[in-house]
């Protein structure tokens, strides 16, 4: 798989540079969407920052694929929200985390230590909160970001060095004194 990743590396930086470009796109709009028909309060305002945050840095991340080329903000920002969509939590004083778009694959043990897997084909989801649910501890892994990560060390840690500059050093010009 390694091999098949960094043979077609230019492929695979743009389908996860798509990626991240539609999927904040798409949870920036829905967002804005489900704003609109409602009253703001304060209390509103302090859940969303955080799903903001979140989907400015995927929308950034594909843009700076496509302006800048692969550079380290590209891979630094992909990564950040790869790492934010990897896990989802629900603690049982009642404090749930889950950020994921697109398709999701999640395996994890939950409150009667039973293997669970999850797969869920949604356009984006969010949640955050505080509380006293009744659910029970819930630990899952999301494959597809996990997936990505590995993706994106293999192709950073293998870079191809640029033909323009290849040997500069050995074969410069040389002047004479």
């Amino acid at each position: 798989m390694k091999k098949h990743v960094l043979k077609y590396r230019k492929r695979w930086l743009t389908g996860i540079a798509i990626y991240q470009l539609l999927g904040g796109l798409v949870m920036l709009i829905l967002l804005f969407s489900i704003l609109m028909g409602q009253e703001v309060s304060p209390g509103v305002i302090l859940a969303i920052i955080p799903m903001v945050a979140l989907s400015l840095v995927s929308l950034i991340a594909g843009i700076m694929h496509f302006i800048k080329g692969n550079e380290v903000r590209f891979y630094t920002l992909s990564k950040l929200n790869f790492c934010a969509q990897l896990l989802q939590l629900a603690i049982p004083p009642g404090f749930t985390y889950r950020f994921y778009y697109g398709p999701y694959l999640a395996v994890g043990v939950d409150t009667d230590r039973m293997f669970t897997i999850k797969f869920e084909t949604l356009t984006a989801n969010f949640g955050f909160s505080f509380g006293t649910q009744d659910e029970g501890l819930l630990v899952m892994l999301n494959c597809i970001p996990l997936f990505m990560l590995i993706v994106l060390r293999w192709i950073e840690r293998n870079k191809i060095a640029s033909p323009e500059f290849e040997g500069a050093f050995i074969e410069g010009s040389q002047q004479e004194v």
